[in-house]
């Protein structure tokens, strides 16, 4: 009987595991701090994101997180630099300041990428901006929409 019970744990902590590895670390931290004191979250499925090569949308910006929320986010996405499959990455005084990261594609086939902005706020804190997107589009298309929407 113990046997059974052993490879039942097995298989169930393999499952637990393959349901989490479709997900940035990113994506994690969007969800924890999504209901943070000035947090402001957007999720966007399906709809009119198809136009532009998307499937989902999520975002987490903070406009004056704490030195400990924004380490924290930050250590996340450093997590996705380690697996992605490529990066445009820049620092500032030894911290992420920006992030463009290609992770590798999801189990249904998409491209995924993660957008990380941190800039320094009134009195310490910081804003932080974290986009975890999902979809069809490629990341130079990706970027050319950032920099149309942008203008």
């Amino acid at each position: 009987m113990k046997p059974r019970l052993i490879l039942l744990a097995v298989f169930m902590a393999i499952a637990f595991m393959a349901l989490g590895a479709d997900r940035t670390k990113s994506a994690a931290m969007i969800e924890r701090h999504s209901s943070a004191p000035g947090a402001e979250v957007t999720v966007i499925k399906g709809g009119d994101l198809s136009r532009y090569g998307l499937s989902e949308y999520h975002s987490l910006t903070l406009p004056s997180a704490t030195a400990a929320t924004a380490d924290e986010i930050a250590t996340a996405v450093s997590a996705d630099i380690a697996s992605a499959t490529d990066r445009e990455v820049s620092y500032h005084n030894g911290r992420i300041k920006y992030a463009f990261l290609t992770m590798p594609t999801a189990d249904d086939g998409l491209n995924r990428y993660v957008i990380y902005v941190c800039n320094p706020a009134k009195s310490g804190r910081r804003r932080v901006v974290l986009i975890d997107i999902k979809g069809k589009a490629t990341a130079r298309q990706l970027q050319n929409l950032i920099k149309i929407t942008s203008k």
